[in-house]
């Protein structure tokens, strides 16, 4: 390989992807190159949007724009997730610990969360039972990307209240 990286990108692309209930797919040759696909649904007409402007005199519907808060205290980690997501098109939010992830939450509205379980202050477990606990925030898919070793229990614990949990530095393809 010429460029390297985490493999964090195709992971959470894939995880965000099926939350959406689509999926992505990826087909690779050696020294030709890698396809990567895309698929989500389509909302039947009756659950379209109905704030899209009939006249638009052909042009494209504006596209929505998913906002996805980073939640990690590691600057280095934070930019990385915050580039890759950007360059997947999302629109990204950071936040170091967990009182700022929540006045943004409260500000901003995120569609979804990629949370780091170690914060300063609030940590990401404790931020977690916060959002649960809000009728307006208890339904935001969130994605722990962790570097902690985690346990059976730790992870059967954190299982009802988030859509993926990530181990930073054992990244696969899937």
């Amino acid at each position: 390989r010429r460029f390297g990286g985490t493999g964090l990108g195709l992971t959470i692309s894939r995880h965000f992807c099926r939350m959406m209930g689509g999926d992505i797919t990826v087909t690779s040759e050696a020294g030709v190159g890698s396809v990567f696909t895309v698929t989500l649904p389509i909302l039947p007409s009756e659950q379209a949007p109905d704030d899209l402007d009939d006249d638009l005199d052909g042009e494209a519907a504006p596209q929505r724009e998913i906002t996805i808060l980073v939640v990690e205290d590691d600057q280095i980690t934070n930019d990385m997730l915050r580039q890759m997501l950007e360059r997947a098109g999302w629109r990204v939010l950071q936040a170091r610990d967990g009182d700022a992830a929540l006045r943004l939450v409260a500000l901003a509205n995120p569609q979804v969360l990629v949370l780091d379980l170690s914060l300063p202050r609030m940590d990401g477990t404790m931020l977690l039972q916060a959002l649960r606990r809000n009728a307006d925030w208890h339904a935001i898919p969130v994605v722990i990307v962790t570097g902690k070793d985690l346990s059976a229990a730790d992870r059967s614990a954190l299982q009802p209240d988030v859509a993926a949990i990530l181990t930073k530095g054992s990244y696969s393809r899937e």
